[in-house]
C-alpha cells in the first residue's frame, strides 16, 4: 500500500479562519440516483428555473449499435435520447447539469485561476438550498445512491521549494530522490471521525498554471477534496441534502486545514476571528 504521512487532526479552527485570497476554484455537488426521472418532468425545468439561469442547453444521450441488414451486411445504428439540461448564468460562474439519473451543481470562480472575488460557502449553500426547493418536484421522490461535495483548490507555490513547506500530506519518498518532476497522490478513506456516512477522497497533483505571470516563478498544485458516501445504503435522501451538505462542508474544511501548513495559510492571507 502507498505510504502516506498523516497530519494531526484539526482542532475545529475552520469556523475561525478567513482567507483574503482563498485557493478555491470550483465547488461541485454531484448526485446520482438509482432510477431515472420522467422525461416530461425534465422537459419542464427551463420554465421552473428561468429566473435562475440565462442559458439552457439540451443534452442528449447517444447510443451506437450494429444490426444485420437485408443483404447480410452490417448496418450501424444511432439512437439519440433526451437526457436533460445544462443550465448556466452569463459568467459562467453557476452551472447546473440536470439529467435523468444525475444532477450536478457547480459554483465556479471567474477565470482560469482562483483570483478575484470568492462568494464563499454561505452564499453557495444558500444558492444550493434554493435550487433544492426548485428541483424537488423532479428529484425529491428519487432514491439517491451517491452524493458528493468536491472542492478543487488551485494553489501556486514558489518554484524550487519543498512540498513539505506547504503541505502536510505527501509521499514518503526515498531520501536519494531529488527534484520532484510530477506529483499525483490520490487516496480514499472510508469514513471521517464522527461521521460514519461520510467518506473522503483526497488528491494532490501538479498542474499547469495558465497565467504566464503567475507561472513564471511558481509551480501549480491541485488540492482536490471530495466528501461523499462510499456505500449506497449511506446516501442521504433528497430532503436530507441541506443538512448533509453542511456536515460534508465541515469535514472538507477540517481536511483542508489539516493538509496545509501555517506558511501556506499566510500565503492565502489568513485572518483569525
Amino acid at each position: 500500500m502507498t505510504s502516506v504521512v498523516h497530519s494531526a487532526a484539526p482542532t475545529r479552527l475552520t469556523s475561525a479562519l478567513r482567507y483574503r485570497m482563498p485557493p478555491v476554484h470550483e465547488v461541485v455537488l454531484s448526485l446520482m440516483f438509482e432510477q431515472s426521472v420522467e422525461v416530461a418532468s425534465l422537459e419542464a425545468l427551463p420554465q421552473a428555473l428561468k429566473s435562475q439561469f440565462a442559458h439552457f442547453d439540451r443534452q442528449e444521450r447517444v447510443e451506437f449499435g450494429m444490426a444485420i441488414g437485408p443483404g447480410g451486411n452490417q448496418v450501424s445504428e444511432t439512437k439519440r435520447e433526451f437526457d436533460g439540461w445544462s443550465m448556466r448564468d452569463d459568467g459562467p460562474t453557476r452551472v447546473v447539469s440536470a439529467g435523468r439519473k444525475r444532477l450536478s451543481i457547480h459554483a465556479v470562480r471567474p477565470g482560469e485561476w482562483p483570483t478575484g472575488d470568492y462568494a464563499g460557502w454561505n452564499t453557495i449553500y444558500e444558492e444550493a438550498s434554493s435550487l433544492f426547493g426548485l428541483l424537488a418536484p423532479v428529484y425529491a421522490g428519487m432514491k439517491l445512491e451517491r452524493a458528493g461535495l468536491r472542492y478543487l483548490n488551485r494553489i501556486a507555490i514558489p518554484g524550487g521549494s519543498e512540498l513539505q513547506e506547504w503541505f502536510t500530506i505527501r509521499f514518503e519518498a526515498p531520501v536519494f530522490l531529488h527534484d520532484e518532476y510530477a506529483i499525483n497522490l490520490r487516496q480514499t478513506w472510508a469514513r471521517a471521525e464522527g461521521h460514519d456516512d461520510l467518506s473522503v477522497t483526497l488528491g494532490l497533483a501538479m498542474i499547469e498554471i495558465p497565467d504566464a505571470t503567475i507561472r513564471e516563478k511558481n509551480v501549480g498544485i491541485l488540492l482536490d477534496i471530495e466528501i461523499f458516501n462510499l456505500w449506497k445504503e449511506r446516501a442521504p435522501s433528497f430532503v436530507q441534502l441541506p443538512d448533509w451538505c453542511r456536515r460534508a462542508h465541515d469535514v472538507e474544511g477540517d481536511v483542508f486545514e489539516s493538509c496545509i501548513t501555517e506558511r501556506l495559510r499566510e500565503r492565502f492571507g489568513v485572518s483569525r476571528s
